[in-house]
């Protein structure tokens, strides 16, 4: 499949990249900061806003976490605060959706458990966004797959072989209308880990759309990516990166998302 119909929009081979501004925590917990970031998404020409739908006791366990350090990032607080400070209350979820509709921009949301699932799917959304963490676990994948819903996937951190697992476990639903994203789990990620050359390996392999969720500062590596035929661009976003949050420092603030944006558009041209 070259390209599949995300909302009203074509995503795939000779259609313009679609643009994922990643909220993810960068909210502080604040709805009227999520609604401005939707604002500032929707004004910089993105396509997509998408959060994240978690609960920390259901990702994470909190007796080890109890910690001062991550593996991905340097925290001051304990992992597990962490998670609680940035998760996105599920009450939250329609008010959000709502609002991104009324300002024209989609709305995404990677749900990290059953119940979060069956929340996106009870809003309408247009697609699911799988993390990259998700990969592994054939069984979550197949009860993405049953929503007929597009599945824009993550490849963090995954092998080749892996990858084909997923793709063969989403399939065996009967559905096909899936988007694989090259992405390096790092934050930030170096220049020298972006292996842009990957999205025409899984490109090859699988027959579906590539795109690239970036974690390297600037848009280097997401211009790389399109030149190579990336179909989707996903990018963390913040309005200031001096915010403290686990998200604020490798995230694209407005003016360089904006610029980004129009340079995709040009390189497009």
């Amino acid at each position: 499949m070259k390209a599949v119909k995300i909302g009203d929009r074509m995503v795939g081979e000779g259609y313009p990249a679609y643009i994922v501004a990643e909220v993810a925590s960068n909210f502080d917990s604040d709805m009227k900061r999520a609604k401005k970031l939707v604002d500032l998404a929707a004004e910089c020409g993105c396509d997509a806003v998408k959060f994240q739908s978690f609960l920390p006791d259901k990702i994470i366990c909190k007796e080890a976490f109890q910690m001062k350090t991550s593996f991905q990032s340097k925290w001051k607080k304990p992992v597990y605060e962490i998670y609680q400070d940035a998760h996105f209350q599920r009450e939250w979820h329609k008010e959000i959706f709502d609002y991104c509709r009324e300002k024209g921009i989609t709305f995404f949301s990677s749900p990290y458990d059953e119940e979060a699932i069956d929340l996106l799917e009870d809003l309408g959304v247009v697609a699911h966004k799988i993390g990259s963490g998700e990969i592994s676990w054939p069984d979550r994948l197949k009860r993405f797959g049953r929503t007929g819903k597009p599945i824009i996937l993550g490849t963090g951190a995954a092998t080749l072989a892996e990858i084909d697992e997923a793709v063969r476990a989403i399939r065996s639903t009967g559905n096909d209308r899936l988007v694989l994203l090259q992405c390096v789990t790092n934050y930030p990620s170096p220049f020298e880990d972006a292996n842009i050359m990957a999205i025409e390996t899984l490109r090859s392999a699988f027959q579906v759309p590539v795109g690239y969720s970036d974690h390297t500062p600037g848009s280097v590596v997401p211009l790389g990516a399109v030149a190579r035929g990336a179909c989707m661009i996903e990018k963390h976003f913040t309005d200031d990166r001096t915010r403290t949050g686990p998200d604020h420092p490798f995230s694209m603030e407005p003016s360089d998302m904006k610029t980004m944006v129009e340079e995709i558009r040009n390189l497009e041209k």
